[in-house]
């Protein structure tokens, strides 16, 4: 039983580190696309890259930064480039 106990504790650890991630990651995905007109084009202002401050407070933030900068570029790009055909009225 005590080979259970230890990999359970392994199991949480990868909890507590994956959960914070991943909030991470979707505020900065959100922040972005809400700010979407002043986060993309020539001059751009990026009110989630406030959040590149919590790695200095928690290791989880590290991986959830990378994979929301990443969403958020892919994300971003897409809705911007198919804006119209997303939107255009289809009845026509």
């Amino acid at each position: 039983m005590v080979p259970l106990r230890k990999s359970r504790h392994k199991q949480e650890g990868k909890t507590v580190i994956s959960c914070p991630g991943g909030i991470t990651a979707a505020l900065y995905v959100a922040l972005t696309l809400i700010f979407a007109p002043i986060s993309f084009g020539p001059v751009q202002v990026r009110i989630a890259e406030a959040l590149s401050i919590l790695p200095m407070f928690t290791k989880a933030a590290v991986p959830g930064l990378f994979i929301g900068c990443l969403l958020g570029e892919v994300l971003g790009d897409f809705l911007l480039r198919h804006k119209r055909s997303l939107f255009k009225d289809n009845n026509k």
